[in-house]
């Protein structure tokens, strides 16, 4: 599965949450080996939880000489998750500009051109 592509095309909390859950649940051992042990099979089931468990991932990357691949997906990966839940906030607050939204460069107006 494309996880990047799946928080990307989720449009609800829920929906970020449980793609979370379903990408950390098919991690096998093994992989699971290259994480500290407090970090490992975490649970997540609220926003509050990701940013958490993101932050404590961060901070035990940042004492780490040398994180492995696993390390960096997962902080990668939550980060990504943060990121979608926010942008989805944002889209559902109408008062707030969302950067979530389609743009086009065509429907950008007419473009001034110089001549030399």
């Amino acid at each position: 599965m494309d996880w990047a592509r799946a928080l990307d095309a989720a449009v609800k909390v829920e929906e970020v949450l449980e793609i979370a859950e379903e990408f950390l649940a098919t991690r096998s051992d093994i992989y699971w080996t290259g994480v500290p042990v407090g970090l490992r099979h975490p649970t997540i089931t609220s926003e509050q939880h990701l940013q958490q468990w993101h932050h404590a991932l961060v901070q035990a990357i940042s004492n780490m000489a040398s994180p492995g691949t696993p390390m960096q997906e997962l902080a990668v990966f939550s980060l990504r998750a943060a990121v979608r839940i926010h942008q989805i906030r944002l889209k559902d607050d109408p008062s707030t500009p969302s950067n979530d939204r389609q743009f086009s460069a065509a429907s950008a107006g007419p473009r001034l051109v110089r001549s030399t």
